[in-house]
């Protein structure tokens, strides 16, 4: 039975080529769109959690945001270095410059970050901290074409004054905040931005990350003025957004899956309608109920199977464009992540909708009686 419902379904296809492919691709459409975004957000989420993961316990700033807040006296970068459960911190400065007239994000650091977060090079090597010296963040590289050696102006703008520097290193490749960054000995950070003596964020490890908290408070209990931040917390509230994010894609998805849908219902109709004689023959000679349900509801599986894994292999293949353009529009290297039940489930999907959107033309074809079909024209 089901070799026959397989041998009526293929020749049923190729019989109506063009009706076929428009169908399987509006389900490919939907299908792709939903991996794609999903893709997106999953590979979003993962490289935020790296990033995080890897650099520091603590991390404290003047603003209720993470990173870009207002600027600090770095007496309170000196104060709590000297705090006995520090291992090692870092202080950081970081503006929206230009570099070549380019606005990028530009990181003013000192030798403290090395015990802090281990850099890995994939070109040159580390700065010298007194000189004008330029270490670039793997994507960075790329956008603004950036290469060991080269000699490059930073300045605040047009119409400001700016100084040369020389790169003398390029990154390996993170997937994180790092690769979307330029990195500069932070008293030139500070002389071109005119903020000598000011930071905008403090990067603590301690001896024991156990007790991350206990030293959260006693900062806090210390500087009631400074906002104190751990992975975990910054992970959450980046949680949320990606919730709120992967509501409005799905919502986006499901649109797009929806045409998919009606268009595999309108094709099963019209197939019915056209074979109603032939359904009426079916039914003349002894097929059941149920055997012509099965042929039309197996009919519309396998078209959305189709669509289904046709729309994953154009996701899959289309990921390598999104890379780009996400790596370019955000400054951080980004790579799309395709997990085997993302895959596995995008085609599952796919089937409910051919069992869904096919169930009432099947069940239509079913139960037309036989006389009525053999006089149909």
């Amino acid at each position: 039975m089901l070799r026959l419902i397989l041998k009526m379904s293929v020749r049923d296809f190729m019989t109506r080529k063009s009706r076929t492919f428009l169908t399987i691709l509006g389900v490919a459409i939907g299908i792709a769109t939903i991996v794609s975004l999903v893709s997106v957000t999953t590979a979003t989420k993962q490289q935020v959690e790296t990033s995080l993961a890897g650099l520091a316990d603590i991390m404290i700033s003047s603003s209720s945001t993470f990173m870009g807040g207002g600027e600090l006296n770095q007496n309170y970068f000196n104060y709590i270095a000297s705090f006995p459960e520090v291992k090692s911190s870092a202080p950081v400065l970081e503006k929206l410059l230009f570099i070549d007239g380019k606005l990028s994000m530009i990181y003013g650091l000192d030798e403290n970050i090395n015990s802090v977060v281990k850099p890995y090079f994939k070109e040159g090597g580390q700065v010298n901290w007194s000189e004008k010296q330029v270490v670039s963040g793997y994507a960075a590289a790329q956008e603004l074409n950036l290469k060991v050696g080269q000699r490059i102006i930073i300045s605040r703008g047009p119409g400001y004054p700016g100084k040369e520097f020389v790169v003398v290193g390029v990154l390996e490749r993170t997937g994180g905040f790092i690769d979307g960054g330029v990195y500069i000995p932070l008293q030139h950070m500070q002389n071109l931005t005119d903020l000598n003596g000011k930071i905008n964020l403090i990067l603590v490890k301690l001896k024991n990350p156990n007790l991350a908290d206990e030293f959260k408070d006693k900062v806090r209990e210390i500087f009631p003025e400074l906002k104190v931040f751990t992975p975990e917390y910054i992970m959450e509230n980046i949680n949320q957004v990606i919730s709120i994010l992967n509501a409005i894609l799905y919502a986006i998805g499901s649109i797009s899956l929806l045409v998919g849908a009606t268009s595999t219902a309108a094709t099963m109709i019209t197939n019915v309608m056209e074979k109603t004689r032939e359904i009426g023959v079916m039914k003349a000679i002894g097929a059941s109920r149920r055997q012509v349900l099965s042929i039309f509801l197996f009919q519309s599986l396998l078209l959305c199977i189709l669509g289904g894994i046709m729309g994953v292999l154009v996701s899959i293949g289309i990921s390598p464009v999104l890379e780009e353009q996400i790596t370019k529009f955000t400054g951080v290297s980004f790579t799309t992540e395709f997990p085997p039940e993302l895959v596995i489930g995008s085609v599952a999907l796919a089937a409910a909708v051919g069992l869904i959107s096919g169930f009432m033309p099947a069940w239509r074809a079913a139960n037309i009686q036989p006389v009525e079909a053999l006089r149909y024209e």
